[in-house]
């Protein structure tokens, strides 16, 4: 297993691209330091300070960042649930924050640690997940360094597998695209697992000179860039021993397996310190030094131990994040699933509601219209005056001035003056040539209606008939009808229309224009 942190502190140089305030500055500054801190012996005091990070943090992708530091220093320290798990935490927040790109970074991650434990399968859907979510990356450059990132993660899957030359196409590819990226020590670092990648096909191809080349390109990046301590350069000096294994060089070969022995330890890397005692127990046995084979024998059965029972309980701690994980996604689906029902359900009902109001509306409509009186009586639908009798209400005015006012208002319907905007009770009171008290009072007795409800339904009446009759007064405005009709405004028409005729004047229009193409 490899450390792949320095990956992630390249990408932060790809997501920072423009201005950044104080605190982003700090939290990078002391991400840097405590990266460099996990290539040595100091990984126990990084997680402190992740940790710190990750508390002291206020936006969700400074945490998510933190989260993966953490998750990076836990993979040094050969804690794979403890990686998954703050991985996975750190998508989550990935995923809140829109951040495709690391969602991306994460997703291969992820894989990198499936991979580890030997459960490849799932490594293979987030490889599949991680493909998926960086087409939606907008930024070039980090899309770039994502593709170039699962190319390596697909050479580790391939080398696997034995299938070399595959590796070596990802590998070329890998590198590729790093060259179009703007070079930086960070990326250059990444070449090195290239440099690794190709020694270890070469060495399957049996094509050792390139292979010693590849590690010791490799080698030559790291010794510049100071990272000669770490974990990659042991794996790079086990590549080049077992070179020189393969073309009978023993002496070159234990030095650089003694090298890599070191780098294994002073990084407590159980992979490495697994792979290179094999390598050494080999040599051993094969120069027939017995006692030394058996000390490395020895120890490389311990260490399988160790590392069978670490990921025996690796595996089966990942399969319980994955079945916690399956159950919120069925109680969610579930919650989905009921949310989408109880819709289906409501819009149903709010179907069947509007067709039965549009029934009930049409209904109506067909009364108003087979029936246009409105239930209003108009002075000239007045019966005969009814004969004197005891019993007849007290006067307040006589039965003369009284035929008088009807008269009036007789006149006043005919010539259409209720369409005037300014009607008012004295105003109508003047033209009938008497007071408000005689007008109400005849109002109220011979058509049941005070002063406004008499105004509201003529007017009303008068836009009924002229929108059944006029087919281009059905196409204007509802507060043109209004002011035509002589009310205040829109809303004032809408409510007394709707009021005398329980239907909307827009309802009643479109009503009428059904009838209309019916014809």
């Amino acid at each position: 297993m490899k450390i792949i942190f320095l990956l992630l502190v390249s990408l932060l140089s790809v997501h920072h691209i423009q201005a950044q305030t104080n605190s982003t500055s700090t939290f990078d500054s002391i991400y840097y330091k405590t990266a460099n801190k996990i290539l040595g012996l100091n990984s126990d005091e990084a997680l402190v300070v992740a940790d710190s990070l990750y508390q002291s943090s206020e936006s969700g992708l400074l945490k998510l960042q933190a989260l993966m530091l953490s998750a990076n220093i836990y993979q040094s320290k050969n804690n794979q649930v403890a990686s998954i798990k703050h991985a996975r935490e750190a998508y989550y927040f990935a995923v809140k924050e829109n951040n495709y790109s690391w969602q991306a970074r994460i997703c291969v991650f992820l894989s990198s640690q499936y991979r580890n434990i030997g459960l490849l399968e799932e490594g293979r859907d987030y490889i599949n997940k991680a493909l998926e979510v960086n087409s939606k990356v907008s930024n070039s450059s980090s899309k770039k360094l994502q593709i170039a990132l699962i190319e390596q993660e697909l050479a580790y899957y391939a080398l696997l597998k034995e299938k070399y030359k595959d590796v070596l196409e990802h590998v070329s590819n890998y590198n590729k695209l790093l060259d179009e990226l703007v070079e930086s020590p960070n990326l250059l670092y990444q070449k090195t697992y290239a440099a690794e990648l190709s020694g270890r096909a070469y060495l399957g191809l049996k094509l050792y000179d390139q292979a010693e080349k590849s590690f010791l390109k490799g080698l030559d990046i790291l010794n510049d860039l100071g990272y000669s301590e770490g974990s990659l350069s042991g794996f790079i000096y086990m590549g080049l021993g077992e070179v020189f294994v393969e073309t009978k060089n023993d002496t070159l070969a234990l030095n650089y397996f003694e090298l890599a022995e070191i780098r294994a330890r002073s990084c407590k890397h159980l992979n490495l310190e697994i792979a290179i005692c094999k390598q050494i127990t080999d040599l051993y046995k094969r120069n027939e030094n017995w006692e030394l084979y058996n000390v490395y024998l020895n120890s490389f059965d311990s260490l399988k131990t160790i590392d069978r029972n670490l990921r025996s309980s690796a595996i089966q701690d990942a399969f319980n994040i994955n079945k916690e994980e399956h159950k919120k996604s069925e109680v969610l689906a579930r919650v989905y699933l009921g949310g989408v029902i109880i819709l289906v359900l409501l819009l149903t009902a709010f179907v069947l509601w509007i067709r039965i109001k549009k029934n009930r509306d049409y209904k109506k409509f067909k009364v108003l219209i087979d029936n246009p009186k409105l239930d209003n009586r108009r002075v000239e639908e007045q019966n005969e005056q009814k004969p004197q009798s005891g019993f007849e209400k007290k006067r307040v005015l006589s039965l003369e001035a009284e035929l008088k006012i009807l008269e009036h208002l007789k006149r006043f319907e005919e010539e259409l003056e209720f369409l005037k905007p300014n009607i008012s009770l004295s105003s109508l009171a003047a033209f009938c040539d008497t007071n408000t008290r005689y007008l109400s009072y005849v109002l109220n007795q011979n058509i049941g209606k005070d002063f406004n409800s008499y105004l509201n339904e003529l007017r009303v009446k008068y836009g009924i008939e002229k929108l059944e009759n006029d087919p281009v007064f059905r196409t204007y405005k509802i507060s043109y009808l209004a002011e035509f009709l002589g009310f205040s405004s829109h809303s004032k028409f809408t409510a007394v229309f709707k009021e005398i005729t329980n239907l909307a004047p827009s309802a009643f229009i479109a009503y009428l224009e059904e009838e209309s193409d019916k014809k």
